[in-house]
């Protein structure tokens, strides 16, 4: 019986793909910059509920839940202007 066709000629082909698929599905990313974006984004989130409890306009528009909900509410609002 035969079986389905190799893929690789070696094990070190095969390896050598799988390193290529991995690093092409890899970001590498700078740990202090986003931690740093990370802080950020949540003392605008909590500056932007604090704003919501003075019933500011702006803030009362925007979706808060997450950070990404956040910065998509911030963009559409610029983008509509």
């Amino acid at each position: 019986m035969a079986g389905r066709p190799r893929l690789y000629n070696s094990k070190a082909e095969k390896m050598q793909a799988y390193r290529s698929r991995f690093d092409n599905a890899r970001l590498v990313v700078d740990r202090t910059a986003y931690e740093q974006i990370q802080a950020q984004i949540q003392l605008l989130m909590n500056a932007v509920d604090e704003a919501k409890k003075r019933r500011d306009p702006l803030a009362l528009s925007l979706d808060t839940i997450s950070h990404f909900d956040l910065l998509q509410s911030l963009t559409q609002h610029f983008e509509d202007q």
